[in-house]
């Protein structure tokens, strides 16, 4: 029964992404649309044991396309643009949550924590939506005179990361697991262990990998970059130690410092990539609770609306001193407002977790998925060539 799930929903999928795009519309669209027509608000084809299998779905693309930012982020570029990335990479993510905070008290009679987990479950950008995206452009040699994609991809990772580590922060208050100090102090341990880990690991596989897979061929040596990837993502599991910032300081080392040639193992995690992804969005319209949603409404829309202004309004006040103009200061906006993989794996953990008002967290999660990853590309899709710098010559070539 699994099996014909698995083929329903690739199948499926990939034919309803195909069809967006003949239609000039962002492929998850067709895919989420699909998804909502099989599931239980549809024909309801999916069994309940493959539909229970989502969030495990959305942590394998989570990790899947954290790999496929390895070969995408130059670290000449973090190292000349680190001040923009961190500022494009902190400040509209706070901005966004703490609005978000004030909107849900304000609107939903949330407390503040409560608000505050609902702002750090939105104001997280989607590596699903922005990754692919943005590695297409780059690879193109759009606004690549200012590297702008690899901007954008940094600074992506770093908002997720400060974000997570918030909403980790609010949730564990909520829950009673102690006060804002003493969590702050250890999700920052965890983040300093875990880059020192990821930094410490990614060389001695470096090494390992110069000594060993010289000359094995490209599927072997991404099965090996998979298997390693994950191991680092759930050392977590068994390390006071962050995972996706172990994953993300091993994947960059590695990728940086080996001396194997890996641009064909990018592209295979690529189409990894392309395959997780058909899953990963045909669940989330699958799940999608269409009743709960309706139970929020306007108001939802609302919230999520004045979230993405308040990070458009961050992003522009992060850029202001630098030397992008104001058409690439409104792409990097632009290109940081998609919602999907870790909106869909947070916010089914707070009903899970029994917080008051989850049900509600929930709904609105799953419309900001719903609404920002097709605005969001639809967004990129058409803005681009207007915001941009075209391609050189040698970038096209």
């Amino acid at each position: 029964m699994l099996l014909l799930d698995v083929v329903l929903v690739l199948v499926g999928g990939f034919l309803a992404g195909r069809l967006a795009e003949l239609a000039r519309l962002p492929a998850l669209l067709g895919m989420l649309l699909y998804g909502i027509a099989i599931g239980p608000f549809g024909l309801a084809v999916l069994s309940e044991e493959f539909v229970a299998q989502s969030p495990t779905v959305s942590v394998v693309a989570l990790v899947t396309v954290i790999i496929a930012s390895f070969f995408a982020i130059d670290l000449a570029v973090l190292r000349r643009d680190a001040r923009t990335i961190v500022l494009v990479g902190v400040i509209p993510g706070l901005i966004e949550g703490f609005t978000i905070m004030v909107a849900a008290v304000a609107l939903l009679d949330f407390t503040w924590v409560q608000g505050a987990i609902l702002g750090f479950t939105l104001a997280v950008v989607s590596p699903a939506v922005v990754v692919p995206t943005m590695i297409r452009l780059k690879d193109a040699g759009w606004g690549m005179d200012k590297d702008i994609p690899v901007l954008v991809l940094a600074a992506t990772n770093l908002d997720g990361l400060v974000a997570v580590i918030l909403w980790l922060v609010f949730v564990t208050i909520e829950t009673g697991g102690g006060d804002i100090a003493e969590v702050s102090t250890v999700a920052i341990s965890e983040i300093l262990l875990g880059a020192i880990l990821g930094l410490v690991l990614g060389r001695l596989a470096a090494l390992l990998a110069d000594r060993t897979l010289g000359r094995t061929p490209t599927w072997l040596r991404t099965v090996v970059l998979l298997a390693a990837s994950l191991a680092v993502f759930f050392s977590s599991e068994v390390l006071p130690v962050n995972g996706p910032v172990a994953l993300l300081a091993f994947g960059l080392t590695l990728v940086n410092t080996t001396h194997l040639e890996l641009t064909p193992v990018g592209t295979a995690v690529g189409r990894i990539w392309s395959v997780a992804a058909i899953l990963l969005f045909v669940l989330i319209g699958s799940v999608a609770d269409l009743d709960t949603i309706g139970t929020v409404g306007l108001v939802g829309v609302l919230i999520i609306g004045v979230g993405v202004v308040a990070r458009l309004a961050g992003a522009l006040l992060a850029l202001s001193g630098s030397p992008l103009n104001r058409h690439e200061r409104l792409f990097v906006g632009i290109g940081t407002t998609g919602k999907a993989t870790v909106q869909a794996t947070l916010a089914p953990l707070v009903v899970a977790l029994g917080i008051a008002n989850g049900e509600t967290i929930l709904a609105i999660a799953v419309m900001a998925i719903l609404l920002m990853s097709v605005i969001a590309s639809l967004a990129i899709q058409y803005s681009y060539r207007s915001l941009l710098a075209a391609p050189t010559t040698q970038d096209s070539s």
